[in-house]
C-alpha cells in the first residue's frame, strides 16, 4: 500500500487533464512538488505552471527520474514511452482513479457524486454551498464550474469528488457520504449488462457510510434498498425527501418546493436551465443538511449558482444566433438538451443542433436511442467522431450513425471548419446553434465566435 506521507515528488501524465489538473494543484497544497507532461499545449498548463508546477509538452522522459510516483489517465496507453521507461527503471507508477481513492483518505469525510449524468453539475453546486458556508474542505470537479473552476481548497474536513463509473473507478472510493443521481448505460466497454452497472453501483452504496439515491430512478426502483443508511428523493411519494410544486418559467429555469417526510422545509429557485438540475440541486441541499449548513444559506447558494462550463453554456451570438454549447454525449442527454433549447426559442427561430458521437462503442451500444433523441431539432449536423481511446472496430461510426438517422434536415461533415461554414449562411437572428458533445466539437464555438 502507498504511504501518502512519504511523497515529495509526483510526475503526472496527462496532467492537463481535468482531473488530472485538479490532483496537481491538490498535491501542493499538501507540500509535494509536481511536475507533469500532456500529449498538446492547453490554457491549463499555463495555468499550473502559474502555480509553480513544472509542465512539459510531448515526450520528456528525464522528468520521470527522482520522482516518487508517476500517476497516469486512463487516456494513457500503457505501451506508452513514458510508462514502459518507469518499468525499465522502477519507478513506481499508479492510475488515476486509484490514486484518487488514496488522496482522499487524507481527510477527514469523503463526499462522493456519482451518476451517468449530473455528476459535475451537482458537485459543482454542493461546492458552491460549502463555499459559502465557510467550512474547510476541497472540491475535485471534473468541469470548471463558473466562478470556481475545477478545484477548490480551503481545509481538509470534507473532500467533495465525482466518482465515475468507467471501468468501476467509483469503487476506489470509500465515501462517507454517497450521491447517486442514476445509472444508464454509458460504458458498453466497461459493462456487458445493465445488471453489472447496477452491481457496481450497489458496490458503492454498500462502502459508504450514507447514501442519497434518486428514488425515482430506475436503478433505485430495481434495486430497493432496504437500508436505514439510504436517503431517497424525487419527485414520486414515496421518497424521504420529495420535490413538489416544480414550476417551469419562460426561461426554461425551474422553481419546487422539498419536503422531508411530508414535511416542507424550503422553496428552491434555480438559475440554470433543464429538469436535470431539480434532481441535481435537490441532492446537494440534501447532502448539505447532513453537514450542517443551514437551508436557508444553502438555497441561497442553489440560486446564485451559474452553472458548469459546457453544461447548457450560452457562449455567445453568431450573426444573431444565439450559440450553446453542451457537454451532452448520451441519448437521454441529448434528448434532453434539444428539448430545452427548442423550448427558449419559442417559435422564433430554428434550432440547429450539431453532434459529434463520442467512442465507437457507445455509438455501437446505444445506437437505438441515437435514433430517436434528435427529433425536436429543426436541422440536425452529425461530426466525425470523436473516438477517444478507440478504434473503428470497436463499434460504429458517426456517418453510420448519420445515414440511419431519419431526419428532415440533415447534414454530416468530416471536419469542424465546415461545420461553421454551412451554419455562418444559414442562421439567422433568433436561430439557436446547439453543439452538443463530449469531445472537441467545442471549439466550434469558438470559431463561430470570432469577431
Amino acid at each position: 500500500m502507498l504511504d501518502f506521507t512519504k511523497l515529495h515528488r509526483v510526475h503526472l501524465l496527462g496532467i492537463g487533464g481535468i482531473s488530472m489538473s485538479s490532483i496537481a494543484m491538490l498535491l501542493t497544497k499538501f507540500g509535494i512538488k509536481v511536475s507533469g507532461q500532456d500529449k498538446v499545449f492547453s490554457e491549463k498548463l499555463l495555468s499550473l505552471s502559474d502555480h509553480g508546477i513544472t509542465v512539459y509538452v510531448g515526450t520528456e522522459l528525464s522528468a520521470l527520474d527522482c520522482v516518487d510516483l508517476v500517476v497516469y489517465s486512463s487516456a494513457i496507453k500503457k505501451d506508452s514511452p513514458e510508462l514502459i521507461y518507469c518499468q525499465k527503471n522502477n519507478i513506481p507508477t499508479m492510475e488515476r482513479y486509484l490514486f484518487l481513492g488514496i488522496v482522499s483518505r487524507q481527510f477527514e469525510n469523503t463526499i462522493a457524486i456519482a451518476g451517468t449524468h449530473g455528476k459535475t453539475t451537482t458537485t459543482s453546486m454542493l461546492t458552491r454551498v460549502i463555499m459559502d458556508a465557510s467550512i474547510p474542505f476541497c472540491a475535485h470537479i471534473g468541469g470548471e464550474a463558473v466562478g470556481i473552476g475545477n478545484f477548490f481548497y480551503s481545509g481538509n474536513k470534507y473532500f467533495v469528488t465525482e466518482a465515475c463509473e468507467y471501468r468501476q473507478s467509483l469503487l476506489a472510493l470509500k465515501p462517507d457520504i454517497a450521491i447517486v443521481l442514476n445509472a444508464e448505460s454509458d460504458h458498453p466497454d466497461t459493462y456487458k449488462s445493465l445488471t453489472e452497472l447496477y452491481d457496481t453501483f450497489d458496490n458503492f452504496v454498500s462502502s459508504s457510510k450514507i447514501a442519497i439515491i434518486n428514488g425515482d430512478s430506475n436503478y433505485y426502483k430495481n434495486r430497493q434498498f432496504h437500508n436505514k443508511n439510504v436517503i431517497t428523493f424525487g419527485l414520486e411519494k414515496n421518497n424521504h425527501y420529495v420535490i413538489s410544486n416544480l414550476k417551469e418559467r419562460a426561461d426554461a429555469c425551474y422553481s419546487y418546493d422539498l419536503a422531508h417526510f411530508g414535511i416542507p422545509i424550503c422553496h428552491v429557485e434555480l438559475n440554470i436551465e433543464s429538469i436535470h438540475t431539480v434532481f441535481n440541486s435537490a441532492a446537494a441541499i440534501i447532502c448539505s443538511t447532513l453537514l450542517k449548513v443551514c437551508l436557508p444559506g444553502a438555497v441561497n447558494s442553489i440560486f446564485n449558482f451559474q452553472g458548469v462550463q459546457r453544461r447548457f453554456q450560452k457562449l455567445g451570438y453568431c450573426q444573431g444566433a444565439q450559440v450553446i454549447s453542451d457537454y451532452a454525449h448520451h441519448p437521454t442527454e441529448v434528448y434532453a438538451s434539444i428539448a430545452t433549447a427548442k423550448k427558449k426559442l419559442a417559435e422564433r427561430g430554428q434550432l440547429y443542433a450539431v453532434f459529434q458521437p463520442h467512442t465507437f462503442s457507445r455509438t455501437f451500444s446505444l445506437f437505438s436511442e441515437f435514433l430517436q433523441c434528435f427529433t425536436h431539432c429543426d436541422a440536425l449536423i452529425i461530426c466525425k467522431e470523436y473516438s477517444a481511446r478507440e478504434t473503428p472496430n470497436m463499434g460504429i461510426s458517426a456517418k453510420q450513425l448519420f445515414d440511419n438517422i431519419e431526419h428532415k434536415k440533415k447534414h454530416y461533415y468530416d471536419n469542424i471548419l465546415d461545420i461553421a461554414g454551412y451554419l455562418i449562411e444559414r442562421i439567422k437572428p433568433n436561430d439557436i446553434i446547439l453543439i452538443l458533445g463530449a469531445g472537441d466539437i467545442d471549439n466550434l464555438g469558438k470559431i463561430l465566435l470570432i469577431d
